[in-house]
């Protein structure tokens, strides 16, 4: 005998999300108006930085070189925008300073700010930088910098760019007569083939260009120049600027003639293929020892929904390794679902991981370094439906869980081992199925329980050392996700049933009306279900059923409705109320304001006893033990579809609820 588990989505009013410091998202409209080198408006690149120099104690701090704010606490230029112009020596750090917030060099604004440079990084060993090959230096400022309309980083690149992309090169570089722009300048360019950079110049490009570096321009008589270098190259991408690329250098006019060429290409720091050199540079300078150290980056603006099938998860592999003795994540997430696991990390062998789940609506950060774990619990729940930013971090054997800006628990783990070696892939949102027996492992659990307890809602803003993580390598089962999403949930085709509203007694009259669209032809639209019976109204080979029972009698019937085609996939309005006669009850089902159908049934509910409205499979029928729990399998948030007209649940269901129910494809099972 075959079952059909029918699936349904119940669907409410969503809009996009976005957050209120996004990387590379200015606040002013970015209409890119700026061609050829013409001056930018104020704040239109809050993220460009000027580097600024002094070769000796007596001499004043002056203009270098530009840069690229990347986050509130660090700088990323070229290497040899750190060092003596004339020497070719690495400046010591009490000789370079930053200035953001600048529009003009000739002028100093109230929004101007100039920070001391507290460690400078390169990527040569002993911090040396010899050539133009690594030519990337991160600088790590003393303070942070206060986040304005002026002052904002931007993102770091989710990929490499490619041949013929369009970028825009911002900077203080010379103007068309050899003298130093007094203001800031724009100047769209393409990316261009490396065969084709070589052939403009094979002397010139031949011994200079290597794989951390790429070319753009047009050979038009814009290109970068003298004063551009450390400059960013950003691109748009997904609504947010991108850091590309940085100016390393370009051609001279001729030998002798340290001027650029104006219509040469210009060479670029390839930024992408430092990424884990700079996630690694920022975490191993990165260090805090109190909650007060403990705030969340400027915010990625990428957002996902979980929930949406089964093993819904993203997956990180392109992350740097992580450090033994520490490591800082943030993240923001909104759910309405007590159970599922935000994120996990482990090692191969299975005894150390890190982990942040919620139970109960109980939010937890357990970490093991495979003598035995620690779990760090919030002090409530947060299953609410909005929106909470956590840090969870470590130091040694010291872990911390912060939650809004609060710090909900503090531990450390027994025994003198402090170092914890866990590897890509990273896991948010949940794991892929190969990974679910380590994580049951891992929390001491059953599988069963974490199958039927995924994590049922939307995650953003995903950090590690305050620096996005970049887009996933896997994304399995998610969608981009709302700002507003509803408490009402929908099912895939996998089953299941969400409990609208418990034990309550019936009046005399009970109605509820849904919206529905028909994917499949067969499924369960909701039940009354008491202990002693239930009802069950369904869609059968696209005919009208219903299914009630009491302790005594069990009945069935199967209507066509007339004038209704209900194979067709398009949205049908249903309402349908149950009328309480004493010894009968009269069921009277209504289709899009012209079907009506009327029905009576020997009573299914005791008089006085209590019942629960359940959509989906009824519970008994999927042989469910726990039929009070809310959420079970693939139930999860959703957006809503334009156009449908609002149905309420009869007035015995205080407050009033909207119903969007959505018919998924049925799944035939033994």
């Amino acid at each position: 005998m075959k079952q059909t588990l029918t699936s349904f989505i119940i669907l409410a009013l969503a809009t996009t999300c976005c957050g209120k410091h996004s990387c590379g998202t200015p606040l002013p409209s970015l209409s890119l108006r700026i061609v050829n080198g013409h001056h930018a408006k104020a704040a239109e690149w809050p993220w460009h930085a000027v580097i600024l120099h002094k070769k000796s104690k007596l001499e004043p701090f002056t203009y270098a070189c530009g840069g690229s704010l990347i986050h509130k606490r660090y700088v990323l230029t070229t290497a040899h925008c750190t060092c003596n112009d004339g020497t070719g020596n690495q400046l010591a750090k009490q000789n370079l300073r930053v200035q953001l917030g600048v529009q003009r060099l000739d002028e100093v604004t109230e929004q101007d700010r100039q920070y001391a440079v507290e460690e400078v990084h390169t990527v040569g060993e002993d911090g040396s930088y010899a050539g133009l090959k690594n030519d990337i230096a991160l600088l790590k400022l003393r303070t942070k910098v206060e986040i304005t309309r002026y002052v904002l980083p931007v993102c770091l690149p989710g990929r490499d760019v490619m041949d013929g992309e369009m970028g825009t090169v911002v900077g203080f570089g010379l103007t068309e007569d050899d003298e130093v722009s007094t203001g800031l300048k724009a100047a769209p360019m393409p990316m261009v083939e490396m065969g084709q950079c070589l052939r403009s110049d094979r002397t010139g490009w031949g011994e200079m260009l290597d794989e951390g570096l790429f070319c753009a321009g047009h050979r038009n008589g814009t290109t970068v120049c003298n004063g551009d270098s450390g400059g960013g190259l950003v691109v748009r991408r997904g609504g947010s600027w991108q850091l590309g690329g940085m100016v390393s250098f370009g051609l001279d006019r001729k030998p002798g003639d340290s001027r650029c060429r104006p219509d040469g290409f210009g060479a670029f720091t390839r930024v992408f293929k430092y990424m884990g050199w700079i996630q690694q540079a920022i975490a191993t300078s990165m260090s805090y020892k109190s909650a007060s150290e403990l705030q969340p980056g400027v915010i990625s603006g990428e957002s996902y929904h979980f929930g949406t099938g089964p093993f819904s998860h993203l997956q990180y592999h392109n992350v740097p390794q992580l450090l033994p003795e520490k490591y800082y994540f943030s993240l923001r997430f909104k759910t309405s679902f007590p159970e599922g696991v935000l994120f996990y990390a482990e090692n191969p062998d299975f005894t150390n991981f890190i982990a942040l789940f919620l139970h109960d609506g109980i939010l937890y950060h357990g970490f093991d370094f495979g003598l035995g774990g620690i779990a760090l619990a919030s002090t409530r729940r947060y299953d609410d439906g909005k929106w909470h930013s956590v840090i969870f971090a470590r130091y040694r054997n010291t872990g911390t869980l912060v939650i809004d800006g609060e710090e909900e628990a503090r531990g450390r783990t027994d025994g003198s081992k402090v170092t914890l070696n866990v590897t890509a892939p990273l896991f948010v949102g949940g794991v892929s199925e190969e990974y679910m027996d380590r994580l049951a492992n891992s929390l001491h659990v059953e599988v069963a329980f974490l199958k039927q307890n995924t994590f049922d809602g939307c995650i953003s803003d995903i950090l590690m050392f305050e620096i996005p993580l970049g887009p996933p390598s896997n994304a399995t089962q998610t969608i981009s996700c709302s700002a507003q999403i509803s408490s009402d949930v929908f099912f895939d085709k996998g089953g299941g049933y969400v409990l609208l509203h418990n034990k309550f007694v019936l009046d005399s009259e009970f109605a509820i009306g849904m919206s529905f669209k028909p994917r499949s032809p067969s499924g369960t639209l909701f039940s009354l279900f008491g202990t002693r019976g239930y009802f069950m109204l369904e869609l059968t080979n696209g005919n009208i059923s219903y299914v009630v029972k009491n302790g005594v009698h069990r009945s069935s019937k199967t209507y066509q409705p007339v004038g209704e085609n209900l194979f067709e996939e398009r949205w049908h309005i249903m309402a349908v109320t149950i009328e309480d006669h004493t010894l009968f009850h009269t069921v009277t089902v209504q289709l899009n304001g012209f079907f009506k159908l009327t029905f009576e049934t020997f009573p299914f509910i005791p008089k006085d006893t209590s019942v629960s409205l359940y959509l989906g499979e009824n519970p008994y029928k999927q042989n469910i033990a726990n039929r009070n729990h809310h959420h079970h399998k693939l139930a999860r948030p959703g957006p809503t579809p334009e156009g449908l007209l609002p149905v309420v649940v009869g007035r015995v269901l205080p407050p009033p609820t909207t119903l969007l129910v959505f018919i998924l494809p049925s799944l035939e099972t033994p």
